[in-house]
């Protein structure tokens, strides 16, 4: 029989962080691999799906380590600032990203870079879920 969590002084349960690390490292490992498989094909592809990759991967790093900076009831206050403060940045670096891809990159396969962009979406969210304890 597996062993109730312990509580905090009656706190409730803490609130396990997800593995980041693993989840960026699946994330960069499987689009290292399809950057690398498409340079045979295509180079133009090749890195309009690295781009698109990076522009979901960076981000949702920088929201992971901002959203778990703080935990516990005593710091409810920071974990919300935090939590908002990752996700204004989240939104901010994609904007800006996109923004400077179709500015500065030409030529550039644009449905290479939103497909690798959702399909990276994706993979976060199985991701996470795959290797949290939900």
């Amino acid at each position: 029989m597996a062993r109730p969590l312990k509580q905090n002084a009656g706190l409730g349960a803490p609130i396990v962080k997800p593995p980041l690390l693993k989840i960026f490292l699946g994330q960069c490992s499987v689009l290292a691999v399809l950057t690398a498989g498409l340079l045979f094909v295509d180079v133009t592809t090749a890195y309009s799906v690295l781009l698109g990759g990076m522009v979901c991967i960076l981000p949702n790093t920088y929201f992971g380590v901002m959203a778990f900076r703080h935990s516990g009831a005593r710091s409810a206050q920071k974990v919300t600032t935090s939590l908002y403060r990752g996700e204004v940045g989240k939104f901010l670096l994609t904007a800006v990203f996109f923004a400077c891809i179709f500015v500065f990159i030409k030529p550039l396969s644009v449905g290479a870079l939103f497909t690798t962009f959702i399909a990276t979406m994706l993979l976060n969210w199985f991701l996470v879920h795959r290797l949290s304890n939900f």
